[in-house]
């Protein structure tokens, strides 16, 4: 089982990578100045939001505004990205 989880693990990984190639995301830096300024709410907004075990969650910019994409290993096993509104929290 632990060989699995750490297979979905890598895998979710190199998923978010290809995916991530479709947004620009924010260095960590970038990511304090934007939560900072009010441009985003805190990355606890939206992973109280998340049902599943949370992978990765960045925050990006994405056609114009900023988003948090978040991979997510649903109860299922699989895994899903989704896509919430930086500055509202709420999922797209």
């Amino acid at each position: 089982m632990k060989r699995f989880r750490a297979f979905l693990l890598a895998l979710t990984l190199v998923l978010a990578a290809a995916q991530a190639a479709d947004a620009a995301c924010l260095s960590q830096g970038e990511q304090r100045d934007a939560v900072a300024s009010g441009a985003a709410v805190r990355p606890a907004a939206v992973q109280g939001q998340v049902q599943g075990e949370l992978l990765r969650l960045e925050l990006c910019q994405e056609g114009g505004r900023l988003v948090y994409v978040a991979t997510v290993l649903m109860p299922g096993g699989q895994v899903d990205r989704i896509v919430f509104d930086a500055r509202s929290g709420a999922r797209q």
